[in-house]
């Protein structure tokens, strides 16, 4: 889990390759779609969308610090994304091992 923070934290944009894609694809349909649902829309109510705010977010580092930290703590109570107050819990990832985190620059 401390790739996936440093991965998170040092986010830049870049072209990654096919197997990259596909892993991370992976990593969301098994962990994250459940709620943030296929395309990243979210679940009203429960999980805000991604889609429309993940660029936002990645853009600065204290964005990229914010995602790492919801990554390995989860988040649980209120929170107001793109005007729409949600109230659900987001599991915390830290007991996934470093290796299932093969989808940042850093580790593909």
């Amino acid at each position: 889990m401390k790739e996936v923070a440093a991965a998170v934290a040092g986010f830049v944009f870049v072209a990654l390759p096919p197997a990259c894609l596909a892993a991370g694809a992976e990593l969301y349909a098994t962990h994250c779609v459940a709620c943030h649902q296929a395309e990243g829309e979210g679940t009203p109510g429960i999980a805000p969308a991604l889609a429309g705010t993940f660029g936002t977010r990645v853009a600065d580092a204290a964005g990229r610090d914010f995602l790492a930290q919801t990554l390995i703590s989860g988040m649980s109570g209120a929170i107001v994304v793109q005007g729409q107050r949600y109230n659900g819990n987001m599991p915390s990832f830290a007991a996934l091992s470093d290796a299932s985190w093969r989808v940042s620059p850093i580790t593909c």
